[in-house]
Order: structure tokens, then sequence, then C-alpha cells
């Protein structure tokens, strides 16, 4: 497996330019919803992501990881991604934040919007780890072998080693 610093480039950079947009957009979609319609928690925050993930997906396909694979494995890949990363940060944000600010007066809709702030700041990490080591993981493994001396024999050692 490859060491945890080599994800931290360019790639990086463009993928936090683009979450900061991204969540921008997606918070304002989300707490809008949540506030003027008085939807819920969950289908507040599902809309807003569904409207994120795919503009998300096309940016981070053309321009963050500049995947030239199959669109839609990738798109399978992508949405699976974000499903797991959307489950795991709001469904464990809601409990904890509820649990951390129990009995201190907060109302339970603010408690709601604190635990969606809470779920954005895990699930970015969580996607960013995601959509660079499974989603788009061709655009390395190709930048490896590019980079390579030896060319498909460094490929096949990289994939049979794990790194």
């Amino acid at each position: 497996m490859r060491p945890l610093w080599n994800l931290l480039d360019g790639k990086l950079l463009k993928f936090l330019g683009l979450g900061l947009l991204n969540t921008l957009l997606s918070a304002v979609l989300m707490f809008g919803i949540f506030n003027l319609t008085r939807f819920g928690y969950w289908p507040a925050s599902a809309i807003a992501y569904i409207a994120g993930a795919l503009f998300g997906f096309v940016m981070s396909k053309v321009w963050v990881f500049e995947d030239k694979g199959n669109t839609l494995n990738a798109a399978i890949r992508f949405f699976g991604a974000v499903s797991a990363c959307y489950v795991f940060s709001f469904g464990i944000s809601k409990p904890l934040v509820h649990w951390v600010l129990a009995g201190a007066g907060v109302s339970p809709r603010g408690i709601d919007q604190l635990a969606m702030g809470c779920a954005m700041v895990l699930y970015t990490v969580a996607n960013y780890l995601l959509q660079r080591l499974f989603v788009f993981q061709e655009a390395h493994r190709s930048e490896k072998v590019s980079d390579s001396v030896d060319g498909v024999a460094s490929f096949e050692r990289v994939e049979n080693t794990g790194r």
C-alpha cells in the first residue's frame, strides 16, 4: 500500500478547491431546504448531497483526477463511495452530536444543524480517501506505468505487491 503522504499532492489541492465550492453549494441547498421547507435532517441532507454528488462526479473525473477510464465503471464506484460516505458521516454525526449536547439546552433543530456541519467535515475526509484510493484508481495506476522505466513489468509489480 502507498504511504499516506503520497496522497498529499496537487490532486489533493484540486479536490479541496472543488470540495470548498461543492460544500458551499451543498450547504446553501441543504440548510435552505431544511429551514425553508421544514424538511427533516435526512431529506434535506440527501437532496443536497445528491445534487452535489452529480456535480462532484463530473468535476472529479474531468478536472481533479483527470480520469480517462470507463465512465460507467467510475460512476458506479463514485456513487457507491459517495453513498457510503453519506451514510457513515450523517449516520454517526447525529447521534454523536445529540450525545455530546445532551442536557445543554440546544433545541432539537439546532442539534440537527450542528450535526449536519459535523457530518460535512467527516464526509469530506472519507470522500477524498475513497475517491483517490478506490474510484479513480486507474488514473493513479496509469501514472505509475508512465513514470516507470520498464512499463508493463513495473505495473504488474505495483498491482501484485499492492503498492
